[in-house]
């Protein structure tokens, strides 16, 4: 583990570095965006901010790990994730999820909108540290350098359970994000009903 102030430093302190990795790599390939040499600064003084800013992270904290995988069975559903950050204050176990905008994602499930990813990192580390109280999860927006509260926990088991029952009813609706910019992050793009790919089918396909 690592207290807050160490970690603090050792971020600005690699943040030169991890940039410079990031501009050179051919997955992001994010040198070729329009304007990248004016935004280069700003994004890097974005990032710069967000580290420096005090609710990154609380004085007396330790971080105890980062980009932490995890598999867990929840509902009888193997779940695969990883977690951004795990700390640990006085009041116990909590994690991090770092976000790049301000928006904070929530599902739509029986007319609610809830949160389901912290509870599902919060539900995954208990079995990390069974001898740890687990005290809650917040996100951190990396843009305003600010934490960000989830909405309302959902309930995993129903909400997976919920989930299973659309699979084996062969219920797969089309519900994709608008900005159809988040298609390159996505690992489906070449079976999706929407995105990017459309736009090479013939027209009166």
């Amino acid at each position: 583990s690592i207290n807050a102030q160490n970690f603090r430093q050792a971020m600005l302190d690699n943040l030169s570095e991890a940039f410079a990795e990031a501009e050179n790599s051919e997955d992001l390939s994010i040198t070729k965006l329009p304007e990248w040499e004016l935004l280069r600064n700003e994004i890097f003084k974005t990032l710069e901010n967000a580290i420096i800013s005090d609710d990154f992270i609380a004085q007396n904290t330790k971080v105890i790990d980062v980009e932490k995988e995890f598999e867990c069975r929840i509902a009888d559903l193997k779940i695969h994730g990883r977690v951004d950050r795990i700390d640990k204050g006085p009041e116990g176990i909590s994690v991090i999820d770092y976000k790049a905008g301000s928006r904070i994602s929530r599902i739509c499930f029986e007319r609610e909108l809830l949160d389901i990813q912290i509870p599902l990192y919060l539900d995954a580390i208990k079995n990390m540290f069974p001898n740890d109280s687990i005290c809650g999860g917040s996100y951190y927006s990396i843009k305003e350098g600010k934490k960000k509260s989830p909405a309302k926990p959902a309930d995993l088991k129903k909400f997976i359970n919920g989930v299973k029952e659309q699979f084996q009813k062969g219920r797969f609706p089309v519900r994709p994000c608008k900005k159809t910019d988040v298609c390159k992050y996505c690992d489906f793009d070449t079976v999706c009903r929407q995105g990017d790919r459309l736009e090479l089918k013939p027209k009166n396909d």
